[in-house]
This record gives C-alpha cells, structure tokens and sequence, in this order.
C-alpha cells in the first residue's frame, strides 16, 4: 500500500488555535484506488473511490504523533503537526509498484468547535507508490494556502517493525537477494525492493531466471556467474545500479584473482537492460563488466540501454568492459562515460561475434580495443554501427592483429559543440553553434539535424551547401546587425526551410549567390545576389513571397507558389542597372479574388530595364500572370517581357 500524510506547520497550528480552531478529526477522499493485487505478481487491477470518514487525527492520540519529514532534504528530519494519514492501493495499471499520480484528493478537517475547513486545491498530480510514503507539507490552516509534498521510500515508526524483507519470487520474500536466487525456479522473477544490498550475487544455479528492480535505486555489488558447463544460468538482470565499490572483497578472477568487477562470467548467458554500472577505478575495481578464458563453452553477454560510469576521484582511471574467451556480446544502446584509454577489449575465438550498435561514447581514446598480446585470441568479428563517439574518441584500435574482421558503419564522431563528423567525413550539425563550427573547420558540405538556425558570421567569404529536411529551418538574416555574417559567400541550400519575415530586406545579404534546391520558402524572402530555385515551394500570406531587390540574375525553374494578393515583386531600391528574372514550369496558387497578379513588375529604378520570361507556367486563377506594377512611373517603357518565347505586353495596373 501508498502511504498518504498531512502535516502542518506548528505556526500555522499555533495561530490556527489562537484563534480558536483547533483540528480534531480528519477524512479524505481518494479517487481512482485500485481494487485489487495479484500475490503472486504484484499487479493491480479495477479502480474505485476510496473514502476515509472522520477520525481522530494523529496529532491528537492519546499519545500525540508529529509527522517527520526531511522536506528541505539536508539530511534533518523537521517535525510537523500530524492532521491525516491513510493508506491506498496505489493503481499504477502496470507493475503495481511503479509511480502513479492521484488526480483527485479531497481532505475535510473538522476542529472541536466552528465548521470544517476543505482542502483540496492543486491536489490533482499527487505522486504514490507502494511502499512509499507522499507527504504534504504546508500552510493549511490559517490564510493563504501553500504546500509541498515530497515522496519517500521508507515508513516510520510503528508503521514498519523492521522485519519487513526486501526482496521476492511470486509473493515469497526473502531477507537477502541471495537467498531469493538459491531458491529460484526456471521462469521465475526476482523482484528487489528500492535500497543499496552488497552482496555479489552468485547465479551459478543452472537456471533461467529474471532478477528485476521493484523500484528506483536498487543498488548490488556484483553479479557473478564464475562457472561454465549446466551451472552456468541464464540470467537477465533489469533496472538494477551494480556498483563494485559496494562489494567487501575481490572474488573474480581473470586477468588477476581478486578482482572487484560489476559483472564476471566464465559462462552462460546474461543479458542487462536498463542498467547502470558504476565502476570505482581503483586498483582492483578498475573493470565494470571481465570474461575470461577458463572454458570452450560459449558466454553470451547482451547489453541494452545500460549506462557505464566511473566513481568519483577514481574515475579517470575505470574502464566499462574487458571481454576475454569464447564470448559473443551485445552492445545497444548504451551510454559510456569510462575515461581510461579504451572503453571496452574484446579478445574472442574462432567465430565468436560483437556488435556494438546506436550507443554513445564520451571520454575514452578508443571506443574497442581489439586484441591482445598477453592473452591473444583469432578469427572473431566485431561489428560497429551507427554509434556517436565523443570528441576525440575513436571507432577502435587493433592492439593486436589477431585476424579479426571489422566493419565499421554509419558512426560519428563529436568533434565540437554541436557538431559530429560521421564515418565518411560528413559534417553533421545540431545547432547553430554546431554550424558555426562546421564552417570554423572548413566543411564545405554540411547537414543540419531538425531545429531552428541562422547563418553565422562564419559563413562569410565561404562556399557551402546546407542539407537538411523540411524540419530544418532556417531563419533568414537582417540588413542591420547580421547582414554581414553572409558576406562574400555563395550558399546553396538543399530540402530546408528558410523562414522569411514579414519586415523588410530580411535574406542572405551581401552574398555572391545563393541557390535553393528542393527547398520550402515561408513569408517575404528578399533577395541580394544571383539566384537560383529549383523545385521549390512558396507559401505565403502575405503580400509577396519573394523581392528580387537586389538580385540581377533570378531564376525559377519547377517551382510552385501559393501566395495571397502579389507573389513575385522584380523590384530594387539599390544600383542595379538590370534584372533577368525567369520562370520555367512554375505553378501560381491563389484563392484570392481580389489578386492583382503573380508577377510584379516595378522597373523605375532599373538603368536599362527589366526582362522577365515565363516558359510553360501554369497562370493563377484570380489576376493576371505578370503586370506592371501601378508604382512604375515609366509604364512599361523598360521592360520587355516574354511568354513561352513570345513577346507579351504586360497589363499596366494603375492607382485607384
């Protein structure tokens, strides 16, 4: 069962008595209990409103009981006035001993004289737990309410007679893992209550079993499975921290007797998932997970979403595995953070296999070392794929050539902030930061993971292709303050966003050229150099969805627009003594009615005029294709336009 209690504290009590209430009897409502618990898998089921009618409160027994919380957690218990306490099944529809959330609590307080006081306002995200205990600490009494609740693992007082043991096969509990694991039966799931047990648990049963966590940190010193031939078991171990710096002594021997390792084996077949290994990295305990040559039976070992950790000033110096002898292993998944020189040594025999598949590596040298000059094995394969190596942290190092055979695919090295290298030499980014180091590094070529991004000051004076999806976006540049972060470079952008803004000149200014392929253009783009679109899409509400401005050179080719009143407008405030803007298999979408147009031709301010060609496009509904902007005091005198090669005078629209 969940535990739930309500404390006040003693100045809210004090002035809740002076002024003339004083707290007797207490009920609570619960919504949403469960109804029911298997014994022998510890599931709940069914869902019911639990009501609790007054009764005195514990603040008020013969022999008056303070709730004690560690509420601010400095490691000091604080007293408070004790107003309720019950129990419920905690209905967490899965387990039955994970967290669940109560959404609805309902407490009434009844003093010795005057009316009750409610309280259940903000109560609708209640953490419990079985076996927990959800306290909710405040100002209840007197003026405005405030509250805390915290959840603790342990119950006090006469409410645990500590006898209570930890852990449990099917409803039968043990005092000790030990003791649960020498009466285990094939199939059966050994479940472990929250706390830290140093024991090495010995495995060499000849059984197929599961040894689970029942709850957040479940903390072992070791699994060990020092055996090979029918004692070795088939263990899978879920959710459990196996920190060889809780164990008392060095029991493994490999490649020294007495070594404190997380996990050693001479046989068998264990699997781990969702566990985290916390090596100490002190002589003797250097090693999280050790197999050694001692059989030619096969050890399989299977890794999945666990987590590899050094200890504390001894850290630089832990290692996540070394695996000797005829082993086949698993790695996917996982997070290293060992520091010393390799993450992991696989040393195998004649068609033993590893894989090491979608895992992160931060810190070592080498992620695999293979091979070993001492302890040499042969003819093994180790495959690595698709992993994402720290900074300076390489794939592998053959230490000794052993005729192995590795293939190495899709991994990628961290190089900087935001910024991977893949196996091929592909410069992949996450961030702007990420971009910006690309650039620093001299990519020419750079992908760009999903998110939001701007063209950094480093762009400037370089030639660069941006690839990405249609969830790259990224955000266009101001005249003022950025406008030289694109300065002197060419850009070509491939399947991204670019996000235009609504103000004016905002673009990619001062470049050389820029050229969009595949791209999608949301709001105004204002161009500043030789441009070119290839199969792109345009949408915009606004008024235009792109100004020539200051581009000479324009073209268009299988590109669709969709816009609202105006979409193209060839139009410059600046030098330009000529635009050539050409559309090929482009598409104009607008519902409006009132559309004036697709394209807007302004030529004033052009020195030897506009040409504008259109070549097989399809004319929007509303408006016309192409007009002469009502703007244009030269009324058409310096443009020529033509459509599919011939030419074409363009309506002059005028000022109302």
């Amino acid at each position: 069962f969940a535990q739930i209690n309500v404390g006040v504290y003693q100045t809210d009590w004090d002035a809740a008595v002076a002024s003339g209430i004083e707290i007797e009897k207490s009920k609570v409502t619960i919504e949403k209990a469960a109804t029911s618990i298997n014994l022998l898998t510890g599931e709940v089921d069914g869902e019911q409103t639990v009501e609790y009618g007054f009764d005195i409160i514990p603040a008020q027994f013969t022999t008056p009981e303070t709730l004690n919380v560690d509420l601010n957690k400095d490691g000091t218990k604080e007293n408070y006035v004790y107003l309720s306490m019950s129990y419920i099944l905690a209905n967490d529809a899965t387990t039955g001993y994970a967290k669940a959330t109560l959404e609805d609590l309902d407490f009434t307080f009844a003093p010795k004289n005057g009316n009750n006081i409610n309280f259940s306002e903000g109560l609708n995200a209640v953490p419990v737990q079985r076996n927990w205990r959800t306290n909710i600490i405040g100002k209840i009494l007197t003026g405005d309410v405030t509250f805390n609740i915290t959840i603790d693992p342990i119950y006090d007082g006469e409410y645990n007679n500590g006898e209570a043991q930890p852990v449990n096969i099917n409803g039968v509990y043990y005092a000790t893992i030990q003791d649960a694991v020498n009466n285990v039966e094939d199939g059966d799931v050994v479940k472990i209550a929250t706390g830290t047990y140093n024991e090495v648990i010995d495995v060499t049963n000849g059984k197929t079993f599961t040894i689970e966590a029942a709850g957040p940190d479940v903390v072992i010193a070791g699994i060990n499975q020092q055996t090979n031939g029918t004692q070795a078991s088939k263990v899978t171990v879920k959710g459990v921290t196996i920190d060889n710096s809780k164990a008392t002594n060095g029991w493994f021997t490999g490649t020294a007797p007495n070594i404190y390792v997380c996990v050693g084996a001479w046989g068998g077949d264990l699997t781990f998932e969702d566990c985290n290994f916390i090596v100490d990295g002190s002589s003797s305990k250097e090693t999280g997970v050790m197999t050694w040559w001692t059989t030619d039976d096969l050890v399989t070992l299977t890794f999945t979403n666990c987590t590899f950790d050094g200890k504390d000033e001894n850290a630089t110096n832990a290692r996540s595995m070394q695996i000797y002898g005829n082993v086949n292993l698993t790695v996917t998944g996982c997070t290293f953070n060992t520091q010393k020189d390799y993450t992991l040594k696989y040393v195998a025999k004649d068609g033993n296999v590893a894989t090491f598949s979608n895992n992160i590596v931060n810190n070592s040298e080498n992620f695999i070392e293979l091979g070993s000059s001492t302890y040499a094995g042969a003819n093994y394969t180790a495959n690595i794929n698709n992993n994402t190596l720290g900074k300076d942290v390489n794939t592998h190092i053959i230490a000794n050539s052993e005729n192995q055979t590795v293939n190495v695919n899709g991994n990628v090295s961290v190089i900087a902030e935001g910024l991977v290298k893949d196996a091929d030499g592909n410069y992949i980014a996450s961030s702007t930061t990420g971009l910006t180091n690309a650039l620093q590094y001299g990519a020419t070529t750079i992908a760009l993971e999903e998110g939001e991004y701007k063209m950094p000051s480093a762009t400037a004076n370089k030639t660069v292709t941006i690839t990405g999806t249609k969830d790259v976006v990224v955000n266009v540049n101001k005249d003022g303050t950025d406008s030289q972060h694109t300065s002197g470079s060419t850009i070509t952008f491939e399947g991204v966003t670019i996000q235009g803004a609504p103000d004016n000149y905002r673009g990619f200014p001062h470049t050389n050229a820029v050229n969009f392929k595949n791209c999608t253009i949301k709001n105004l783009l204002f161009l500043h150099s030789t441009t070119t679109f290839e199969n792109c899409i345009f949408e915009s509400t606004a008024e235009h969805c792109v100004w020539t401005y200051g581009a000479g050179d324009v073209t268009f080719t299988n590109c669709d627009f969709t816009y609202s009143d105006r979409c193209i407008n060839v139009y410059s405030e600046s030098n330009i003594s000529h635009a050539n803007v050409t559309f090929t298999k482009c598409k104009f979408i607008t519902s409006n009615t009132n559309s004036e147009g697709a394209v807007e031709i302004n030529s004033k301010l052009y020195t030897t005029g506009v040409t504008v060609n259109l070549n097989d496009c399809v004319a929007p509904t509303y408006g016309d294709m192409v007009f002469i902007s009502k703007w244009d005091d030269t009324k058409d005198s310096k443009t020529t336009v033509k459509k599919d090669g011939v030419a074409y005078n363009a309506p002059i629209h005028t000022q109302n």
